[in-house]
């Protein structure tokens, strides 16, 4: 019985802790980062990276659902890190953390979505700007 509770306790940590234990594949790391926007404005985004030598790898950017921070997605992003992708979680602006007005998918969004892929590229070396994509319940 106690192997059992050891077992899950285990296998809920390595879940949802990206605390550098070695779920299944890479280690990773996670760093809160502000990110500048076009327009002046902060956002509150979490970056997992896997510790590699790789040279180039894919970038998923995780955006939240209306009202929702990057607390959201940051367990689907440690997991996919744990796979070899860097992953970006973040707090659109104007919600939580984040300043700016709040926008409903206008093309302050889409900026705010192209300055993340222009600090990711700046930032970790090994993304591959020709694997980036997007994912999410909104915008």
């Amino acid at each position: 019985m106690k192997m059992r509770i050891v077992a899950v306790l285990l296998a809920i940590c390595s879940v949802a802790c990206p605390c550098g234990l070695r779920a299944q594949g890479y280690l990773i790391t996670q760093k809160q980062h502000w990110i500048m926007t076009w327009d002046g404005y902060k956002l509150d985004a979490d970056i997992f990276a896997p510790i590699t030598t790789a040279k180039s790898l894919p970038v998923v950017i995780f955006s939240p659902s209306w009202d929702f921070n990057k607390i959201e997605y940051l367990i689907p992003a440690a997991r996919m890190a744990r796979q070899g992708y860097i992953t970006v979680s973040y707090t659109a602006r104007g919600w939580s953390d984040s300043t700016g007005e709040i926008n409903l998918g206008e093309a302050n969004d889409m900026r705010d979505v192209s300055t993340i892929i222009d600090y990711i590229l700046a930032e970790y070396p090994a993304a591959d700007p020709s694997r980036i994509g997007m994912s999410g319940i909104s915008l």
